[in-house]
């Protein structure tokens, strides 16, 4: 037995709607799967999955997330295995891709 579903609309700017499409592509999912992901977390934790705030941080580089990652959770072994190993995904590369539409994000 399948769960009913609701329609939800929701007006968002064009260019956003290209930009973000294009991150969800990369990742293999749809918008809708996006919505209904942070719906779930939503319903999960009882709040936003993320802080709201009029306060600027600068997001954290992979290299310092990496860094701090490992010392409050030791290093991932298999990760780490498949990496030297040369298995590891390409992350320098989707890592650039993902500096280089915040920057044009930031200049909007």
């Amino acid at each position: 037995m399948s769960e009913s579903s609701t329609l939800l609309r929701a007006r968002v700017p064009s260019d956003r709607m290209g930009r973000v499409e294009e991150i969800l592509d990369d990742l293999g999912l749809k918008p809708s799967d996006a919505v209904n992901m942070l719906f779930a977390q939503i319903e999960r934790r009882g709040c936003l999955p993320f802080e709201v705030s009029l306060h600027h941080q600068p997001l954290m580089s992979a290299t310092d997330q990496a860094t701090e990652w490992t010392e409050a959770l030791g290093e991932y072994s298999k990760g780490a295995t498949a990496s030297r190993e040369g298995r590891g995904v390409n992350v320098e590369g989707r890592q650039s891709k993902v500096e280089g539409r915040r920057r044009n994000q930031q200049s909007v």
